[in-house]
């Protein structure tokens, strides 16, 4: 491990316990420091970032973090989770629906897939049919 990968290390495991006890600016303020020191991580420290600002209730910020980090990883089920949600608490449902809807069709989610039978009504008093939802070949 080089000496800059070390104090990445470092930063990242100060900055989990920081959010683990719930010091959320100064998580923040930590990965903020992560992504200048390391580009390549990107993705999942914004979707740290992002889950953090959902729990603040700063949608807003938690919405920039999870755009961007679906799309560096498109595949990422956690962001794309987070992002659904994000968009779901804003008001945003149909946005929420197309985020799930783009992501079924890379991969299969059982995560989506349980979450989709439990908010079944709310879908319907959405006006979209959770039975659209389906399962990649």
């Amino acid at each position: 491990m080089t000496r800059n990968e070390g104090a990445i290390e470092e930063r990242f495991k100060t900055a989990i316990e920081l959010r683990d006890s719930e010091r959320f600016d100064d998580a923040i303020e930590k990965f903020t420091q992560i992504l200048a020191m390391a580009p390549t991580r990107r993705a999942p420290i914004l979707g740290v970032m992002g889950h953090i600002y959902y729990k603040q209730r700063a949608f807003d910020k938690a919405l920039e973090c999870y755009t961007e980090a679906v799309l560096l990883s498109p595949r990422s089920e956690l962001g794309s989770l987070g992002l659904f949600h994000t968009l779901w608490d804003m008001g945003r449902e149909r946005d929420a629906f197309a985020e799930a809807k783009r992501f079924l069709k890379l991969q299969d989610s059982d995560e989506y897939f349980l979450m989709i039978e439990e908010m079944r009504d709310a879908f319907i008093d959405a006006g979209i049919d959770p039975s659209s939802f389906k399962r990649p070949d």
